[in-house]
């Protein structure tokens, strides 16, 4: 099948079907309406706007049945998005080469297999995921997790990205992932063989510890990073102990009070590495973000009084980040501010 015919039949397959297809609860166009499906697969909401009463599903469908949009996160994209982001965590042009195979061979089997009245279904139907795994085995798999040692592969990559080992090990913001001495569970039994040896923790809006994603260490990974396979992360953000204690506690660190606090936050593992280690000892409390995984739940932890500079990627979908979570600050007494390298003023007021 050509990349003209795979993409045409996608195409014709529509949102609707594909969503059925992945796992996804599905809802009839109404009126206007294109219809609906949920959960999202960036934030895993399952309706438009949760604890109002509002039942309706996370994500519309456009009436041509070519596009979808989540009202909780803002997440868009048609069909192969929807797919990609459901089979890797990322979008279809954000993809490395391999996984852009894996989505096209997923979409050449369903659209080449046969079509009911009702909705498509694939012989291999992928399921939202949406929990993290569970607790015991993410939190045996990170006591196990060594500190960065000096002079191994993971330390030799921290270098090689600008980043100071020994900060790393001093603030515990990350490990690398243990020797073979340990066993591992089984959604990461591939990360060793791929180099995924980096090991980032990964919070809820209360500052409890979810999951874990592993960072590639080798120079030119196929793919940089991985979370464990089967288990959802949406919604889970990283955070340094200072923004751990704001999300457990609603209110500021007790070194904070007296002194002008910073919420930053940026995009990714190595940005959130290496923002931490410039903060030296300002007032500052680090967030990361990995597709997109901000809501309105981490913000209303964060106290009033903030200045919040957002450092998502200077790009598009970076752009487009960074005012899905400035709209998350609105109506408090909170400056968000988009910080851009390189400009006189570094930082412009976005709310």
């Amino acid at each position: 099948m050509s990349r003209a015919e795979w993409i045409d039949g996608m195409r014709r397959a529509g949102v609707r079907a594909t969503a059925a297809a992945l796992g996804a609860k599905v809802s009839e166009p109404r009126t206007a309406s294109g219809g609906a499906f949920s959960p999202c697969p960036v934030c895993a909401a399952e309706f438009r706007h949760a604890g109002r009463g509002d039942r309706r599903r996370a994500c519309g469908v456009r009436r041509d049945d070519h596009g979808w949009h989540c009202f909780g996160c803002d997440a868009s994209g048609d069909s192969i998005h929807l797919v990609a982001l459901c089979l890797r965590g990322r979008r279809f042009d954000q993809l490395d080469l391999l996984g852009k195979i894996e989505v096209r061979k997923w979409c050449e089997e369903f659209i080449g297999a046969p079509q009911s009245v009702h909705y498509a279904q694939s012989a291999s139907v992928v399921h939202l995921p949406v929990e993290p795994p569970p607790q015991t085995q993410v939190d045996s798999l990170w006591a196990s997790c060594a500190r960065i040692e000096a002079g191994s592969d993971t330390a030799k990559y921290l270098e090689f990205r600008g980043l100071r080992p020994d900060l790393v090990r001093e603030r515990d913001t990350a490990r690398q992932l243990p020797d073979r001495r340990h066993r591992v569970p089984a959604w990461a039994h591939s990360w060793r063989a791929t180099g995924h040896e980096l090991i980032v923790p990964l919070f809820n809006y209360t500052g409890q510890m979810c999951t874990v994603i592993a960072r590639s260490t080798e120079p030119h990974p196929r793919l940089k990073s991985r979370a464990p396979k089967g288990f959802g992360r949406a919604g889970l953000i990283m955070a340094d102990a200072a923004a751990r204690e704001i999300l457990a506690t609603g209110s500021w660190p007790a070194s904070f009070v007296g002194r002008d606090p910073l919420i930053v936050i940026v995009e990714g593992e190595v940005d959130y590495l290496a923002a931490i280690q410039t903060s030296g000892s300002a007032a500052v409390a680090h967030f990361a973000i990995v597709s997109g995984a901000w809501t309105q739940a981490h913000a209303t932890r964060i106290p009033v009084g903030a200045t919040v500079i957002v450092a998502t990627d200077q790009d598009p979908q970076g752009e487009k980040y960074a005012h899905t979570i400035a709209s998350t600050f609105c109506g408090r007494r909170v400056d968000v501010r988009r910080w851009r390298p390189n400009a006189a003023s570094q930082i412009e007021a976005q709310s």
